[in-house]
């Protein structure tokens, strides 16, 4: 089994990223395409914050280098400017006009429908996440997962030590398995009540059978 695991470790992929220069085009979905490819580049080759401002700024074509000179030009901090922060920069420039406000004001809004499945929630608050470029490592944004569950959830929720948002969804997944079994249970029992309400009809049969074969009407019984 180890030695399994050491081929794993050492083996080496051998592949190219190839990544297409950004000439800062107003395309959200190309500039979130593009900073996708280059957080694989950088995950792939282990690039340090600092390597991965240089490599980007290569990257840079037309507009978005010219922009890039200038904000260097009168910043002068491109010493100290992180990927995160050049990420963030990137977009508040880039991405179409309103379109960040309008998905914070979502992100802020967003909370799980009363028929919405769980991960169906979990899939949508991760999604807006990564456009807004949040860590859903922050005990405040785990807050705001478990504050959009349904109530039923999140009351459940408070009986167990939970850190993670990763731990929340297993757990409310449980919960509203757990509760879909239980709403399945009572469908059965109201059903089963019905069907045993057609006897009554059988038993009014037999009743009417006995009060013709002594020939009298009756007026209590129901065909």
């Amino acid at each position: 089994m180890r030695k399994r695991m050491k081929k794993l470790i050492n083996l080496k992929i051998d592949f190219e990223v190839e990544i297409p220069m950004y000439d800062g085009s107003v395309d959200m979905e190309k500039l979130d395409d593009w900073i996708e490819r280059l957080e694989t580049y950088f995950t792939l080759y282990g690039f340090s914050s600092k390597k991965k401002i240089i490599f980007v700024t290569l990257k840079l074509s037309s507009h978005a280098l010219m922009w890039w000179k200038s904000y260097r030009k009168n910043c002068n901090d491109e010493k100290t400017v992180l990927w995160r922060k050049f990420k963030e920069l990137l977009k508040n420039q880039f991405y179409p006009v309103g379109f960040l406000e309008k998905r914070w004001q979502k992100s802020y809004n967003l909370c799980q429908n009363f028929n919405q499945p769980v991960q169906e929630y979990t899939t949508e608050f991760k999604n807006q996440a990564t456009v807004l470029d949040i860590l859903l490592e922050d005990y405040s944004i785990y807050m705001k997962y478990v504050a959009g569950l349904n109530e039923y959830i999140h009351n459940e929720l408070k009986l167990f030590t939970i850190e993670s948002i990763h731990e929340a969804t297993v757990k409310a997944i449980a919960i509203e398995g757990k509760l879909k079994k239980s709403d399945n249970k009572n469908d059965a029992k109201q059903s089963g009540s019905k069907s045993n309400g057609f006897g009554g009809k059988k038993d009014d049969s037999k009743k009417r059978e006995i009060c013709e074969s002594n020939g009298k009407e009756c007026l209590n019984c129901s065909c």
